[in-house]
Order: structure tokens, then sequence, then C-alpha cells
């Protein structure tokens, strides 16, 4: 993780965060009869410019730390803007989307299987602007690396087997245990050359894969440094790729 200083809130940034907000919410609501309610952990002119910007949704300020609706009814809640792992979010039994305000990305170990996490950035600034869709790519990469290498299943193995009884009976042979492929040796296809297919591509390029890429429109060449080649031919992409990564809306 990479710290970087913070910079002042503005007014015309807060407004402007609480209309993309708006976006996330009308899916939500759409899901639902009545009024359902958003709550909003952040600062009270956050929850203001949230109301302002809304339509059809009851939004109700928690406290920058949600103090303020640890008692309150929970049964209509459906989104909770902000800090969103700072509560119970077990408790809250409609709940369907919890919704970043701000650089603080949401904890995945507090939100509930049914609900859906959208961290994004309000910051206009250039110095902050790939910084989720680097975390998105970072997950990608991740992913990749689970797909190859099993890690949670050679893990598995590895703990029943040497710690044992018998240890080391029970456990494979060494080439078993270690025969896979290996990053370096993939030809990874990212279908959707974007902000998120560029993090995807920079980190798999680091790692010595072979990548290449498409998006919808030119320019195609020259390619993009450690690319093979970038085009619009999906096709071929998927005929060459080992793992394909698709980063289109």
């Amino acid at each position: 993780l990479t710290a970087r200083r913070r910079k002042p809130r503005r007014s015309r940034d807060v407004e402007n965060s609480s209309k993309r907000l708006m976006i996330a919410l009308s899916l939500v609501l759409v899901l639902g009869e009545g009024a359902p309610v958003a709550w909003v952990v952040e600062s009270e002119s956050y929850a203001k410019a949230v109301q302002a910007a809304s339509s059809g949704w009851q939004i109700e300020w928690c406290g920058p730390n949600g103090s303020r609706c640890l008692k309150s009814p929970a049964a209509s809640v459906r989104a909770v803007v902000g800090r969103a792992d700072s509560l119970n979010l077990s408790t809250i039994p409609q709940l369907a989307l919890v919704q970043s305000a701000s650089w603080y990305p949401i904890s995945a170990r507090a939100v509930p299987p049914s609900a859906t996490i959208c961290n994004f950035d309000i910051w206009p600034d250039p110095w902050y602007k790939n910084y989720s869709v680097a975390d998105i790519g970072e997950f990608a990469v991740a992913a990749i690396f689970e797909d190859t290498y099993s890690f949670a299943a050679r893990s598995k193995t590895f703990v029943a087997c040497a710690f044992s009884a018998d240890a080391p009976s029970r456990c494979p042979s060494a080439s078993t245990a270690t025969n896979h492929r290996t990053v370096a040796a993939l030809t990874i296809g990212v279908l959707g050359y974007g902000r998120i297919g560029v993090q995807v591509a920079q980190r798999m390029v680091a790692l010595g894969a072979d990548v290449i890429a498409t998006k919808r429109s030119g320019p195609f060449a020259p390619a993009p440094p450690g690319l093979r080649w970038l085009s619009d031919n999906n096709d071929e992409l998927l005929r060459e790729a080992d793992v394909v990564v698709v980063a289109v809306p």
C-alpha cells in the first residue's frame, strides 16, 4: 500500500461525489418498494449533499463513526455510505449496497455476502486518479496466481501431511507438490484495455508474462510498452490467451 497525503476536501468534491453516488443508489432503489433508507457514516455536510442529490431515498446521518445509528431501526436500511465497516452490518437484514465515500476502502470481511461493495475515488486531482483501479488490477493478478498455483489447496495438503502424527508419510512426492506452470509462462489476454485493463497488463508484464490486449478503438500501434500486441480482435485474443481478464463494463 502506498501512503499519500490527503488533500483538503472542497465542497465541489463533495457535491460531485454525491451525484456519482446516486447512480449506485438508484440501482438499489429498483430492488424494493417504498422509501428505502441509506445510512451515511461521514461528515454531516456530506450527508446533506447526498440528501440534496437523492431522489426516493431517506438519508440518515450516522455521524463520522456510525454512533448516531447504533440504536436506530435497521429494517428499512438498504445502503450504508462511508465508513460502513464501523457498523455491525450483519444486523441490517435488507442491506444491498455498501459504498465508500472517500479514499477509505471498505473491508470485505465486514460486509454480508448478499451486499455489494462499491469503492471509488472522489478526489479529482491527478495524483489520486488511479487508486481504486490499481486495487482492482491487483485483485485480478491475485486471482491469476490462485488459479495457477492453487495456493489454498496446496496449503491445505501441506498442513494435513506435514503436521500429522505420521509425517511425512502422507505427503505427496516433491515432483507432484511443485509441478505447475509458472505465471511467467502464461499468455495473459486483457479484454478491455482501459483504466483497469492497463493496471492488470502492467503488473503481468512486470511478472514476465506474455501479455496481449484488445480495446474498442485505436490507435493500436505501436503497442504499449510490454504488450506483444494491442488490437480490436477479441477472437484472436481468445485463441491465444491462456488466461483472459475481462475488464469491460
